[in-house]
């Protein structure tokens, strides 16, 4: 299953293309400039990864693009990589049926990591990088740390609006365990609470049994 590389800049689709080429060595199928012609490719080529740029700024590149994208008949994986720092923007990008988000300021040793994962089917969250870790500020995900892989599954099942007992019933976990892990992504996201991270995502669905494999802690 090969990627096919969303970017609406030349350059960094074809520093995506060496990227994923050497570093991984997966088949890049594609590399597109737009939305419709995504979907187009990604279709055509059955891709197993699609790497995409996530921005308000851009037409077609919004939550609703990720979501045609997923409900295509051979739904791939979707790896955001995106400059984008606000909360709503890694809130929506992942609740859309994004499987990871990268933040552009990542190494390219770390987006080789990320691709790898994403492609096999875990799942990755990388936020802005500083060289000196910092307190965040709420609401500031720009030194805020990553989630770690424990904290990826609760965030995953908190998407699906998932509540701590069933979190807890899924992961086999504690309940003051699941309350801690809670509480520490809301802080790395920047948000306070369960209404604040699930504002404009959709009512849940009926859950299918068990979760995709996610990156371990």
């Amino acid at each position: 299953m090969g990627v096919v590389i969303v970017d609406g800049h030349p350059c960094v689709r074809l520093a995506l293309s060496a990227l994923v080429t050497e570093g991984t060595g997966i088949t890049v199928l594609g590399e597109v400039a737009d939305a419709d012609e995504a979907l187009r490719e990604s279709r055509r080529t059955r891709a197993g990864l699609v790497i995409t740029e996530l921005s308000n700024g851009e037409p077609g590149f919004d939550a609703d693009f990720l979501r045609r994208l997923k409900a295509l008949p051979q739904s791939p994986r979707v790896l955001v990589f995106s400059g984008a720092t606000a909360p709503s923007d890694v809130i929506a990008a992942l609740s859309a049926g994004a499987d990871s988000f990268v933040h552009k300021s990542t190494s390219c040793g770390r987006l080789v990591d990320a691709i790898s994962k994403t492609h096999r089917g875990e799942r990755v969250v990388w936020l802005r990088e500083q060289e000196t870790p910092q307190p965040s500020a709420p609401g500031d995900l720009s030194r805020a740390p990553d989630l770690t892989g424990r904290e990826n599954e609760v965030l995953a099942l908190l998407l699906r609006r998932y509540s701590n007992e069933e979190i807890a019933e899924q992961l086999v976990l504690a309940h003051q365990t699941v309350k801690n892990h809670v509480s520490s992504v809301f802080r790395k996201l920047g948000v306070g609470n369960r209404r604040e991270l699930l504002r404009g995502t959709p009512p849940r669905t009926v859950p299918t049994p068990g979760i995709p494999q996610l990156e371990t802690a």
